[in-house]
């Protein structure tokens, strides 16, 4: 097993009892609790629990989403000449302002951020196939630790994470409040949580458990849970169309929050 992998392993669980991974395996990493066995192939951990994707919720999202990620991989070249890199760059200069050296982020996409934030120890949980193979040939490098995992129950150990972003992917959670909780339990004391909502928007999906986010007024009682779970979080609102910050949640369409865990 490779230095690299025993870094990061010193930070992964099992998703499913939240138990260290043994060493000595080769290709993949057993819980020392549960003793499941996850495959780790060509760097990627694959840390989804089993029999999680049987759940219809799951499968309608992550084929939704997959085939989001296909379509937008064939655009790609000119999805990155004219996509605006507002949203990533906000948030990677945030993380350089605050010192951040190691991150996890969930949902990372394209990796417009992991992509702006090179040189720091980075850890991205994805759950789809097509973005987890674009990510390793456009970003693989030895700070960067790429794991197949799903937003509800995200494979680290509880109270290790130091910062934890998720840019804009909320919305395709199917368990929102569930992830939430994921992530009170794995951020520890005095954790970064930067945390963002695009809520302008008609997001066609099944009933969720959590927050609606196509309804701005449920926005605070996102907030209130937030607080509930001891994140002591700024909210701000802004008009990515018109490149600014504005007052009042009804004229912006992306909420930008940033706090710490207490």
């Amino acid at each position: 097993m490779s230095a690299q992998h025993q870094l990061y392993e010193s930070k992964l669980a099992c998703p499913v009892c939240h138990g260290k991974f043994l060493d000595g395996l080769r290709d993949a990493v057993q819980c020392e609790e549960c003793s499941l066995i996850y495959p780790v192939m060509n760097g990627t951990y694959n840390l989804v629990p089993p029999g999680i994707l049987n759940d219809s919720r799951f499968q309608f999202e992550l084929e939704r989403y997959d085939q989001i990620a296909v379509a937008g991989l064939r655009a790609y070249p000119g999805y990155l000449a004219t996509r605006p890199k507002e949203r990533a760059e906000l948030i990677a200069d945030l993380l350089r302002a605050h010192q951040v050296k190691e991150f996890v982020e969930v949902g990372p996409g394209f990796g417009s951020l992991l992509d702006r934030t090179r040189g720091l120890k980075r850890t991205a949980v994805e759950l789809s196939t097509a973005f987890l193979t674009h990510l390793a040939v456009r970003l693989g490098e030895p700070d960067m630790c790429l794991v197949k995992g799903v937003a509800e129950y995200l494979p680290l150990a509880s109270g290790t994470v130091p910062c934890l972003v998720m840019d804009g992917t909320f919305q395709s959670i199917v368990d929102r409040e569930r992830f939430l909780y994921e992530v009170s339990r794995i951020c520890a004391p005095g954790a970064m949580f930067v945390f963002t909502v695009a809520y302008g928007h008609n997001y066609p999906r099944r009933p969720q458990n959590g927050f609606n986010v196509n309804r701005p007024d449920e926005l605070e009682t996102l907030r209130h849970f937030l607080e509930e779970l001891g994140f002591d979080m700024e909210f701000r609102y802004r008009d990515l169309g018109a490149g600014k910050w504005v007052q009042i949640k009804d004229e912006g369409d992306y909420l930008y929050m940033v706090g710490r865990k207490s």
